[in-house]
């Protein structure tokens, strides 16, 4: 599939279903109960930042950059592995969600520390902000806390490896992603750096499919991640709607 009226409608659709989602759990009046505020705020979080990364992934289709378009959607599975994570361990989930927070938190400090560097006139007063983040951070987690670790394995050691086999195959989705932000083999086998010295003429270019196919299954488990974490939403009526409305326009694709 490539720029056409069938990307424009997959993209349509798949907004939409983001949209949907996010209205149903704005809405949901479990919002307002304290033990489930901070549930719902995570989805919500989540949900309206994914609208600008799917956009993304879908405009750089369109402007036929399939590579570029899987490392946006890595964003979207990531988020929708940390949903996993969260919600594996029932007991845990408050205190998972408020982990990602802190580390979100350290992240921005250290965004701001960088900004810092780079603009010294304004340099005090993005430090001061730095120290607000930090101070922020430790008043939720604690100052003992560690950084987050890596998502892998926070998922193995949730998981465990007797699990079902749906988190292994979508942390596999994700590695595709991941692989897509960086040079192939054949890019630097290109310039006499790969195993075996040879050079190529050039690289086979990143599926198309592949590429929309990721778009539209990441939001797909990120909408499933965001209701399991709230409780909402009705996983036969998703999956539903990826065979009756999503594959149709995918032709002879794996199911999410």
């Amino acid at each position: 599939m490539s720029a056409s009226p069938g990307l424009a409608s997959l993209h349509d659709k798949v907004a939409k279903l983001l949209e949907k989602s996010l209205c149903e759990i704005q809405g949901h009046p479990s919002q307002a109960s304290q033990h489930c505020e901070g549930r719902f705020r995570a989805a919500e979080y989540l949900l309206i930042e994914a609208r600008e990364y799917v956009d993304a992934a879908f405009n750089l289709l369109e402007a036929g950059k399939a590579r570029a378009s899987l490392s946006v959607s890595r964003w979207i599975l990531e988020a929708a592995l940390n949903f996993l994570w969260a919600t594996v361990q029932p007991n845990e989930v408050n205190h998972r969600l408020r982990l990602l927070v802190a580390e979100a938190l350290r992240l921005e400090a250290a965004r701001l520390e960088g900004l810092a560097s780079l603009y010294p006139g304004d340099a005090n007063r993005l430090r001061t902000e730095v120290n607000a983040r930090r101070k922020e951070r430790v008043n939720l987690v604690g100052k003992g806390e560690p950084r987050l670790a890596p998502l892998e394995e926070r998922l193995r050691s949730a998981i465990g490896s007797d699990q079902s086999v749906s988190y292994k195959e979508l942390y596999a989705l994700y590695r595709i992603c991941c692989a897509a932000a960086h040079p192939n083999l054949a890019v630097w086998r290109r310039f006499g750096f790969g195993p075996d010295g040879a050079r190529v003429t050039s690289a086979p270019p990143e599926s198309t499919q592949i590429a929309v196919w990721m778009v539209a299954a990441s939001t797909f488990h990120l909408v499933t991640g965001a209701y399991c974490l709230t409780n909402l939403g009705d996983a036969k009526s998703l999956k539903t709607w990826w065979e009756q409305e999503i594959a149709p326009l995918l032709g002879c694709q794996p199911s999410p």
